[in-house]
């Protein structure tokens, strides 16, 4: 396993996107976000253009923009990064993998084409193109419920074989089930998981490597973490079981979620604002309430 392939463990956390409040990428906000992130929090990576990025609803113009100075802020530090690549065609797809490779990046997320239902051979096809596009780790997001494309696992057990900088974040509800059966087949086999970390710790169990959350409260998420692998089991399941409760409500929705973890970083004083781009879900009172609660219940760790 490669020195990048042996870094892509513990907390992955995917950046927030800072607008200002007329709705322009703000990105001094997000120097500052990243600065923060890969220098306060003792993450293990971060990246860029998860869903809480709301990669969907930046330009390709803002996308340059930011990639580089996301690259440039994380490069002068430890903290590996992560690119991901959300592009529909495999061709721009294999092209923008090289081109991220090419700037420093240190690794990427690949998010496969669901959209108008291709075909489970287009889908691999896709997923091999990148694989074969690059040297750095390739993680490939793999979340059948949400796509409605299921592919059997011993087709990403083969991938995991052939293809030396192969990873997968697979998402599934319930998790613990459905993610055994690879680690049975593969026991090296990297995969991390995403849906705010449900289940994490029983996860981690079984042998998954890390969590890819939202950036907000990174340092819970680290604790969590340490602690578990500190095999001090008492406190990862005391802070786990505590967000818990807080995550089954807020994790409704993509949108909800980034929603929510935006206005934390408002009230954290990491950013300036929580304005989301419309479409867009809007915070209710009891969101409010529930925000106020958990800084509170949590202000140890996150100040």
């Amino acid at each position: 396993m490669t020195e990048n392939m042996q870094k892509m463990k513990g907390i992955f956390a995917l950046i927030s996107m800072p607008f200002k409040d007329n709705g322009d990428v703000d990105f001094e906000e997000f120097g500052k976000l990243a600065e923060y992130l890969t220098t306060k929090t003792g993450i293990h990576g971060i990246g860029l253009y998860g869903m809480v990025s709301e990669f969907h609803k930046l330009t390709d113009y803002e996308k340059t923009d930011l990639t580089r100075l996301f690259l440039e802020t994380v490069q002068k530090t430890n903290v590996p990064s992560l690119v991901s690549i959300t592009d529909y065609s495999t061709v721009i797809a294999a092209r923008k993998a090289k081109e991220y490779e090419s700037i420093g990046a240190d690794s990427l997320m690949l998010l496969p084409p669901s959209f108008l239902k291709p075909s489970i051979e287009e889908i691999r096809y896709h997923m091999i193109s990148v694989l074969e596009a690059v040297k750095i780790p390739v993680v490939i997001q793999y979340a059948p419920q949400a796509t409605g494309h299921f592919i059997e696992n011993s087709g990403l057990i083969d991938m995991a074989n052939k293809y030396e900088n192969a990873a997968f974040k697979i998402e599934y509800k319930p998790a613990i089930d459905f993610l055994k059966p690879f680690l049975e087949m593969k026991k090296d086999m990297i995969i991390l998981t995403g849906y705010a970390g449900l289940e994490m710790l029983d996860l981690y169990k079984i042998g998954v490597r890390g969590v890819m959350p939202a950036c907000s409260f990174t340092e819970l998420y680290v604790a969590i973490y340490d602690a578990y692998f500190a095999d001090d089991l008492a406190k990862a399941r005391m802070l786990y079981d505590k967000l818990e409760a807080y995550l089954k409500t807020w994790m409704a929705s993509p949108e909800s979620l980034l929603a929510i973890e935006k206005e934390i970083l408002v009230r954290r004083k990491i950013i300036k604002s929580s304005y989301c781009r419309r479409p867009a879900y809007h915070l209710s009172a009891k969101d409010s309430r529930d925000i106020d609660q958990f800084l509170t219940e949590f202000s140890a760790i996150l100040g």
